[in-house]
């Protein structure tokens, strides 16, 4: 059984299926587990089933996100039935928060209607942002597409309803990202790195440039042996603890680099942003879903600097504010051709 997962992708599916038989289902503790659940003989993946007996589900307009189910065939997934909770215990207050006045139980999570009365997961409702042409984007279903990169280790995607485009933090795949580049110079491509003076990328040349053939003699990094961040805490984005950055090295032109030194790279922007736009072609990702700029980092997101919750989910509002000026950088920057 495996918890807290995303919907299985489709390589995932095509290998599983050769192999066993997976069930994919929705629920939560509030529904004393699975309130919908995929059919044996049902390869295709891509949604969790329908309801489950002796449960009601349908979906509610989401008035903030300017949603209408009947029109949108989106909404909030809200459940009622023997299986759901009746409420908090001795709390009437924050159980009229969870189950409206006719029964419903509201989950938090945005769903769709497939053929056959099959739900598709969508995001979670707090998740979702609207771009300024209108359009809404599940910022967690782009992550869960794009963290299938060879060079992607984490990544956590952003926007609003100001901005035209989402972008994107990304902690690379070290070794992955390190070969790359070296093919890259094998080609003729010259690696750049660029360095602020902070010794950390400057993240107005982290929006990918186009590569250009230089002296490749004529560059350098700037050592940076100790890079401590300073983890922020709880909600309130207060500094926490200062943790180390990340140690492992990796071989670039013959010499040691450590990660931090390879995110210095804009030639590694680029190589990673193509990627993703591969990825999400093949996934089918509309337009406007596609990230426009990364900013690279060394630092991994983890529960002890608190930028992933305990079931191992991107901290969004942490990390948010942990990176709120590089983020806005990347939006003043992010237009590509």
């Amino acid at each position: 059984m495996l918890a807290h997962r995303e919907e299985r992708n489709r390589a995932a599916n095509s290998v599983l299926s050769d192999v066993l038989q997976v069930l994919e289902g929705y629920g939560s503790t509030e529904t004393c587990g699975a309130i919908t659940s995929s059919m044996f003989g049902d390869l295709g993946g891509g949604h969790v089933g329908p309801p489950m007996p002796n449960c009601e589900i349908k979906l509610c307009n989401i008035e903030e996100l300017d949603l209408v189910s009947s029109r949108d065939n989106r909404g909030e997934i809200c459940c009622r039935g023997a299986v759901c909770t009746p409420g908090y215990y001795k709390n009437e207050e924050l159980t009229k928060t969870l189950i409206d006045e006719d029964g419903w139980l509201h989950t938090g999570d945005v769903g769709t209607w497939l053929e056959n009365n099959r739900l598709k997961i969508v995001d979670r409702r707090k998740h979702i942002f609207k771009l300024s042409q209108g359009e809404y984007v599940a910022p967690e279903k782009i992550e869960h597409i794009y963290a299938q990169s060879p060079y992607v280790h984490q990544i956590f995607v952003d926007g609003d309803a100001l901005r035209s485009y989402p972008v994107a933090i990304v902690v690379p795949e070290g070794e992955a990202l390190a070969r790359a580049l070296q093919d890259a110079e094998s080609r003729g491509e010259t690696l750049t790195p660029v360095a602020s003076a902070s010794g950390t990328a400057d993240c107005n040349n982290n929006v990918a440039p186009s590569l250009t053939k230089r002296d490749s003699t004529h560059w350098s990094i700037r050592k940076n042996k100790t890079q401590n961040t300073t983890a922020p805490s709880g909600d309130s984005g207060t500094p926490g603890q200062s943790l180390p950055a990340q140690s492992e090295v990796f071989r670039l032109q013959n010499r040691d680099v450590t990660l931090a030194e390879l995110c210095l790279y804009p030639e590694a922007t680029k190589i990673i942003l193509n990627d993703l736009h591969q990825l999400g072609r093949a996934a089918d990702l509309k337009g406007f879903e596609q990230v426009r700029a990364l900013f690279l980092i060394h630092e991994s997101f983890s529960v002890e600097n608190r930028l992933l919750t305990p079931i191992m989910k991107c901290a969004r509002h942490a990390i948010r504010q942990r990176y709120q000026n590089e983020l806005q950088k990347l939006f003043t920057s992010g237009e590509l051709d």
